[in-house]
């Protein structure tokens, strides 16, 4: 009886054994299984590496071409600088601002001249005008290196800019005679052209640059209404003969202007009267004695004269109206034809700055 009891038990334990374990086939499968993941995996991971190398290296190829089609754009930026782009990069320099126009000032449409005393004026500014001067008029310069006198000034003193090409330098000095080159350098301030390039070729560059105007490469489109009202004035009250007798400053405190197109001659006797003709602009001074100036801009370079009074005194003008409608006549019939005066631009610059629309 215990015999058969202990082979009982022994078989129970036996069963149990065999239970537990797992069988060869599905250890094979599940090795299998596991294998064939990491082998995927291994290979995927493979991929994904070869992928970030390929774009590792496709972006460092971009970056290489970016970067040399940066470089080219920038030589061919630099080999193309104009005199305008070269002063412009120099005025953008703040050390500059005790002696010359400032690129802010240009950017602003004014600036604070310095007078003596000194004193202080705000005066307008909408562009920098450079008029070329001749080598020889100063002891040391050289056919390589170019001088412009500028308008406007900044203080008393003439404004000058000299572009050397030999030594890749721009100086902005000042002067009251005609001074040597070294002591122009060494009274103002000089740049080298690459430092400025590097330094200051921007976005905002060409809008300065486009305020830089060469004054033998000035046009007519490079007036502006108040220069044009400025110098209908002055061509009226004087000529070639007598350009050097205008006063730098003005004498009168403004310029008022109005159109006058279509309107009647004669305002105090309209229905017996003829029309001023289109384009006709009206220009008086501040009081009586400066008189008025009626003028139509023929944009060819001359302007058109009409003796129009500036009071109708007479009392035929009210109360005649044949001589009034008469004397309308003959002012449009024997108007007269003036080349416009060629008035030195920084005195221009004087009476474009009291010019004022009527309304003013």
């Amino acid at each position: 009886m215990r015999f058969r009891l202990i082979l009982c038990l022994l078989a129970l334990t036996l069963s149990a054994c065999s239970q537990s374990e797992e069988k060869p086939g599905d250890v094979v499968v599940e090795r299998k299984d596991n294998s064939e993941q990491d082998k995927q995996i291994a290979d995927e991971k493979k991929d994904k590496d070869d992928k970030d190398n390929k774009d590792n290296e496709n972006n460092k190829k971009t970056d290489m071409k970016k970067d040399t089609e940066d470089k080219s754009k920038e030589k061919q930026s630099y080999e193309n600088l104009t005199v305008n782009d070269i002063v412009a990069m120099a005025i953008k320099e703040d050390s500059i601002s005790d002696v010359s126009i400032t690129a802010d000032d240009l950017l602003s449409g004014s600036f604070e001249h310095i007078g003596v005393g000194p004193t202080t004026s705000v005066h307008k500014i909408d562009r920098l005008l450079l008029n070329p001067v001749d080598y020889h008029d100063h002891p040391g310069l050289t056919k390589n290196q170019k001088i412009y006198a500028v308008s406007q000034r900044k203080i008393n003193a003439v404004s000058i800019i000299i572009i050397d090409e030999e030594t890749n330098e721009i100086v902005i000095t000042v002067s009251q005679y005609p001074a040597p080159y070294e002591e122009l350098r060494e009274i103002g301030y000089v740049f080298n052209i690459k430092d400025l390039f590097e330094k200051h070729y921007d976005d905002d560059l060409e809008k300065i640059s486009q305020k830089v105007v060469l004054a033998d490469e000035m046009t007519y489109e490079d007036y502006s209404k108040e220069d044009i009202i400025a110098l209908a004035w002055l061509t009226y009250h004087y000529n070639d003969e007598t350009i050097d007798s205008i006063p730098i400053e003005p004498t009168t405190p403004y310029l008022t202007y109005s159109d006058k197109s279509n309107e009647p001659l004669n305002p105090y006797n309209k229905d017996s009267t003829v029309p001023l003709p289109e384009g006709t602009t009206v220009i008086l001074g501040e009081v009586l004695a400066d008189g008025q100036v009626t003028f139509i801009d023929n944009k060819d370079g001359t302007f058109t004269y009409y003796l129009v009074p500036s009071h109708f005194h007479d009392l035929r003008w009210l109360d005649d109206d044949n001589y009034s409608l008469n004397e309308s006549k003959k002012i449009i019939n024997e108007a007269k034809v003036l080349p416009i005066l060629e008035v030195p631009y920084d005195i221009l610059q004087n009476y474009s700055n009291i010019v004022k629309p009527s309304e003013y």
